[in-house]
């Protein structure tokens, strides 16, 4: 099964609560909404989140926590590239704004997401046609790992292995230029057992739109500094001086008939997700901007006549292998020393 990706800046989008950069406070009331949705060609459904700009007498935090700032179908009418999208009422781990939201969804048989095209928004707000608003997205075309890439063929073709990657020493990860893109996010996810218990850990995200550490030439790279991803891992197990066997990986099937390739090995997967520039700017500007409600920071939108964003992105990746060198040094398996040319250091 494969890792589910689900990327921090969409959680944080689809649960998170924004306000323009300027309020005047001795202005007529104005109906404005606030529109969060991040479209994803891998995903099954469809999310867009529709609120009202607020600005209520007293603390404003505490308004939020008490209340639900989101709209419904009775309120709000929203369609994407002209399909009527359902509503319905979600709960979360409770935070800073209520854990009740309701959003706005299609699925897979309402409407094909795919990599490439351009898709609009559009919100009617039923009490006032004024606040109505627009926005559109074109999704970035799906990246193209250049390497590491995997799997490795052998026997003709007839056997198939993921491609053993030397996280110990330098590592550079190239990908191929993708349309529609502004910036590019790696992540890597890794899966080993503690003693007998599950632990899955994810490293990045790492967000890119140059070479960083590397000459990509017409293509663009990341590099990974030496046993950079290997003492994130370390970092990750909690019990010093591990015994024998105490740390494990699943490391089998290394190799199986090439018709058989959804037996091989899971552990490792290595992400990389293309982000459109609408999605860019926006996390640009916020992560430079102060979270408390006592300041005024400058918020981008790409939302006609209204507030928040509207984007997409698309990811690939891959899943390696460590090599025998990168399993002794995180003490996988009992892996034996290769040689004395194996070290972190």
């Amino acid at each position: 099964m494969r890792f589910p990706f689900i990327p921090f800046v969409f959680i944080t989008l689809l649960l998170s609560l924004s306000c323009k950069n300027e309020v005047n406070l001795n202005a007529p009331q104005k109906d404005m909404l606030v529109v969060y949705g991040v479209l994803n060609p891998n995903s099954d459904i469809q999310f867009i989140r529709v609120s009202k700009l607020f600005l209520p007498e007293g603390d404003a935090i505490q308004y939020a926590a008490n209340n639900d700032l989101t709209l419904n179908s009775t309120q709000a009418e929203v369609y994407l590239q002209g399909i009527k999208m359902r509503d319905t009422f979600i709960t979360r781990n409770t935070g800073i704004f209520t854990a009740g939201q309701h959003v706005f969804y299609l699925d897979k048989t309402d409407l094909t997401i795919q990599a490439g095209t351009r898709y609009n928004l559009e919100v009617k707000y039923l009490p006032n046609q004024a606040a109505n608003i627009k926005a559109h997205t074109t999704i970035p075309a799906r990246p193209q790992l250049i390497s590491p890439f995997s799997p490795i063929y052998s026997g003709g073709g007839l056997n198939i292995a993921n491609a053993p990657v030397a996280f110990e020493n330098a590592t550079k990860i190239t990908i191929a230029k993708t349309t529609y893109a502004a910036s590019y996010e790696l992540r890597m996810f890794f899966k080993y057992f503690e003693n007998g218990s599950e632990r899955n850990v994810v490293y990045g995200p790492r967000s890119f739109t140059t070479s960083v550490n590397c000459t990509g030439g017409k293509d663009i790279c990341y590099g990974l500094q030496k046993g950079e991803v290997l003492d994130f891992i370390l970092s990750t197990q909690q019990v010093s001086n591990p015994s024998p066997n105490y740390y494990t990986s699943i490391d089998t099937p290394l190799n199986v008939p090439s018709a058989q390739i959804d037996r091989l090995n899971k552990s490792n997967y290595l992400s990389i997700t293309a982000v459109d520039s609408f999605l860019y700017l926006y996390m640009l500007a916020n992560n430079s901007n102060s979270s408390s409600f006592a300041t005024s920071t400058l918020e981008y939108t790409n939302i006609e006549n209204g507030a928040g964003v509207f984007g997409s992105f698309s990811e690939a990746g891959t899943y390696v292998d460590f090599t025998q060198c990168g399993k002794y040094l995180l003490h996988f398996n009992n892996a034996a020393s290769p040689g004395s040319y194996c070290r972190l250091n």
